[in-house]
């Protein structure tokens, strides 16, 4: 019985590889925090990372190079999951319009929202990618009652910030990127007006994996713990 005791601890216990798949600016603020209480709190279960944009990491995933790919979807441009995977959610975060700090869109006036028509004329600076933030600036804008004139079309947000605190032009990005990018002075966030703009984050497995230790942990560390929780 003391056997079977032992060995029923050991198979509940997390241990093995697990590969993550996740999008940089996810994985600089969360998985990056995971790598290091995975390696103290679980010593057997060997966690990596992959970083992959979400179409990448969904292929990753479908093709068994990794057992978790983080990905995302903005609420006004959808993503409908996969029927083959499981959809684990992981955090739900509001998307800012980010502008030069003397744009007279970033003054105090327009604290609680900046209408989108005030934008007509200005350049926007998107993501390189059609199916991200592109498409978001479209859809938002579009909803305003316009066509954006995209101005560059760039890979990292990064390069964004640096690029609006130019006076290059505007952009939208999720909350995310203010944690993982240290924002200039330059610029300033503000919410958009009538337009309720986010960005759900979440994680997908095989079906196949579901209760397994090792993937449950994991999950368990990439889920940001609730507001005002210090831990």
């Amino acid at each position: 019985m003391a056997t079977a005791e032992r060995d029923l601890r050991a198979a509940d216990t997390p241990r093995g590889p697990i590969d993550v798949a996740c999008f940089s600016t996810f994985a600089a603020v969360h998985v990056v925090p995971a790598l290091v209480t995975a390696r103290e709190r679980y010593p057997d279960l060997r966690l990596s990372l992959r970083e992959l944009e979400p179409p990448e990491a969904l292929s990753a995933l479908r093709a068994r190079r990794c057992e978790v790919a983080v990905c995302y979807s903005y609420n006004l441009t959808p993503t409908p999951a996969p029927d083959e995977l499981t959809v684990h959610p992981l955090v739900v975060e509001p998307v800012f319009l980010v502008l030069p700090t003397d744009h007279a869109c970033a003054s105090a006036t327009h604290r609680s929202g900046v209408d989108l028509r005030h934008l007509t004329d200005a350049p926007w600076i998107v993501g390189s990618r059609e199916d991200g933030s592109a498409a978001l600036v479209r859809r938002a804008c579009a909803v305003a009652g316009f066509s954006p004139r995209i101005a560059h079309a760039v890979d990292g947000y990064q390069l964004v910030l640096r690029m609006v605190a130019q006076g290059l032009g505007v952009a939208l990005v999720p909350q995310l990127v203010a944690h993982a990018h240290d924002p200039s002075p330059d610029i300033t966030l503000r919410p958009v007006a009538d337009t309720d703009l986010t960005r759900a984050v979440y994680a997908m497995t095989h079906s196949s994996l579901g209760a397994r230790p090792p993937v449950d942990a994991v999950l368990d560390l990439l889920r940001p713990p609730p507001p005002g929780d210090a831990h």
